[in-house]
């Protein structure tokens, strides 16, 4: 199997706990797990082009309930990755993707217990809308529906394929049916990137995914939008309508820069891929 091996834990200085605070407490759980990372290149616009490569991660749940995540040192890299800024949605931009609403499975706690209802109420032909379940907040995921390879169908053998060349690029929102149901905002893909929802106006918010987006919705097999509470605390937030957006496969360049994207894909941990240096550096603690 493929594996990443730690040989050192590095802790932020601007934090006054230091590495001590490891030995104050136990820890419950842990887990790995890994992720396309932007390393330079035009990384302010979400591009990866040929400077993207697999960052492990390493996560600890301490007995104090605090989440502890290491993230693999991956060298130098470009300032403005960070910046999270998302790319422009410029005029005409979806008419140049494809419409996949129809083809999108939905799911997350957004949707509950009967997806094909909730999907039919966030339909664009629909007057209807989706309440989320929680006042706090809710995820929704979509993803295309795949089909079992081994039908004997060629014609679901041939959709299989058209699916598989496909990958998800933008997601369209609508709210504003009820002005006072608006959720503050929106975050796709768990990112950190999200949009402030303006109170009381009915319009569409436009997500064009980044680059780095794209590659972890293709590594899902869905992608993300989590829904927060509303303006008014006191109710749950709704959702009017839902559009998905996808390209083909080969017309995004960042995919074609690398003929081995494929096999990282498959196979995040491939140890030649991995940076020498074998360190862990702190990212987040909560």
């Amino acid at each position: 199997p493929h594996t990443v091996s730690v040989k050192e834990l590095s802790w932020p200085t601007n934090c006054s706990a230091g590495l001590g605070f490891i030995s104050n407490y136990n820890f419950i759980g842990s887990c790995t797990f890994s992720c396309p990372y932007s390393m330079g290149g035009h990384g302010a616009e979400g591009s990866i082009s040929d400077d993207y490569c697999e960052r492990a991660f390493l996560t600890f749940l301490s007995s104090s309930g605090s989440l502890l995540i290491f993230g693999e040192d991956c060298g130098p890299q470009d300032p403005r990755v960070h910046q999270k800024l998302p790319p422009a949605a410029a005029i005409g931009i979806f008419e140049k993707m494809i419409n996949v609403s129809d083809e999108v499975v939905f799911g997350g706690d957004f949707v509950g217990a009967d997806p094909k209802a909730v999907k039919k109420k966030l339909s664009l032909n629909s007057t209807d809308y989706v309440i989320c379940p929680a006042r706090d907040g809710c995820t929704l995921t979509a993803g295309l529906q795949t089909i079992d390879i081994s039908s004997k169908s060629v014609a679901d053998r041939k959709s299989q394929v058209e699916d598989n060349a496909l990958a998800i690029v933008a997601v369209r929102v609508l709210v504003g049916s009820l002005p006072d149901l608006i959720p503050r905002e929106i975050v796709i893909m768990g990112s950190g990137r999200s949009m402030k929802l303006k109170k009381n106006v009915k319009r569409w918010y436009d997500f064009p995914l980044t680059d780095e987006e794209i590659l972890l919705a293709i590594r899902n097999g869905f992608v993300t939008i989590w829904i927060s509470p509303c303006h008014d605390l006191s109710s749950s937030p709704i959702i009017d309508s839902v559009e998905v957006y996808a390209r083909s496969r080969t017309d995004l360049a960042f995919l074609r820069a690398r003929e081995d994207v494929a096999l990282k894909l498959a196979h995040p941990f491939s140890v030649q891929d991995q940076p020498s240096s074998g360190m862990l550096v702190s990212c987040i603690q909560s």
